[in-house]
């Protein structure tokens, strides 16, 4: 007996059944066009129903995503759907070149750490006014990477109009590339010039040396010693006649280099920013002498060649100017021979001295010359 209920399949509920088609299918959508890419302006290539393809411009964008098409070679007018249409490397990498070159926007391209500053040689090119020889040099240094990042740039300016950079001719990336390059706004030596702490310093007031001056041993050498450094620092305008100053020449003499020759220097020694210091003026792009004015200045009796020496502090004001015939130089600058902390091991920090500078205007310039 077939217990199965009328219109129940055999098999239970479970059982394979029939079933008729819906009336309604659901396909697969068309993904939507990206917007930035597809707008008014954007250069393209559209192919037609015979798979030809014709340069165009994207004149118009309806709200269903339906693009107005004006075509380069015909200058015909047509519309066309979005999907029929593809951004044409090429002819957009040109107009982003003309965008970035007739732009206002600019880029930076190199990017200082805090940490990175000036090495000592570039110092002392800095300080001598050899500003332009540093430039290059860290220009050198930053080059690969100031390029990297310029070609990072052009890459992602291709990528806002549509367009994969491996498309491009690569001419026209590189000419991308250089227009970056020179709307760069970054300053590596300004940074690095910010970033370089203070440094000991010397500025050269005069060479002592003279005659009868030469050996300490001889009688009566102290007085006339004492007398030729008083007669040089008041030139600068400092005042000797305190017993302070009187008393801090005597110890100068009596504890500095016992044979004055040509490499003995009377020095103004400080701890200051290198940028107080250099002869490169950077309101004007060139090489200026310039008068610093030293606070109860420290004064070094220095031997470069054999580093024996003795400095002191004298109250007043002193006057001195840097030049390219004598510039400011790095106490450790091996190229002047000995150094001040080289021979003494002072602390830097303890030569710090209140100062003040004034560039001079070219009849000074000539007369210090």
């Amino acid at each position: 007996m077939n217990r199965q209920p009328e219109g129940i399949p055999t098999g239970g509920q479970f059982a394979a059944t029939a079933h008729s088609e819906p009336d309604v299918s659901i396909a697969t959508p068309l993904p939507q066009p990206d917007e930035r890419i597809y707008q008014a302006g954007r250069h393209i290539l559209w192919e037609n129903e015979n798979g030809e393809e014709y340069a165009g411009v994207i004149s118009g964008v309806d709200e269903a995503g339906g693009l107005t098409l004006t075509l380069q070679d015909q200058g015909t007018e047509i519309t066309a759907g979005w999907d029929t249409v593809r951004v044409d490397p090429d002819r957009e990498a040109e107009a982003v070149i003309k965008r970035v070159e007739d732009g206002a926007r600019t880029f930076t391209l190199t990017h200082v750490a805090y940490d990175d500053r000036l090495m000592d040689d570039q110092v002392k090119k800095y300080l001598n006014g050899q500003h332009d020889d540093v430039v290059d040099e860290i220009s050198e240094t930053f080059g690969e990477y100031n390029f990297e990042t310029a070609s990072e740039e052009a890459r992602d300016l291709l990528k806002e109009a549509g367009v994969d950079f491996d498309d491009v001719d690569t001419d026209k990336f590189d000419e991308l590339v250089q227009a970056i390059r020179e709307k760069d706004d970054s300053s590596p030596m300004d940074a690095l010039v910010r970033n370089t702490p203070e440094k000991l310093m010397r500025l050269t007031l005069d060479k002592p040396a003279g005659d009868g001056l030469y050996d300490g041993n001889v009688d009566g050498v102290q007085e006339a010693r004492e007398a030729k450094i008083a007669e040089m620092l008041t030139a600068k305008g400092l005042d000797v006649s305190s017993p302070e100053a009187k008393e801090a020449i005597g110890e100068l003499v009596a504890n500095g280099p016992q044979y004055w020759h040509e490499s003995v220097d009377l020095d103004v020694i400080y701890f200051d920013d290198i940028r107080d210091s250099t002869i490169y003026n950077e309101e004007t792009g060139a090489v200026a002498s310039r008068e610093i004015q030293f606070k109860d200045p420290n004064i070094l009796l220095l031997d470069r060649a054999n580093g024996s020496g003795h400095d002191v502090k004298i109250p007043g004001m002193i006057k001195a100017t840097a030049s390219e015939q004598s510039p400011v130089k790095l106490d450790a600058d091996p190229d002047y021979g000995y150094g001040w902390d080289e021979t003494a091991g002072v602390v830097h920090s303890a030569y710090r001295t209140d100062t003040a500078n004034t560039w001079l205007d070219v009849e000074a310039n000539e007369a210090a010359a």
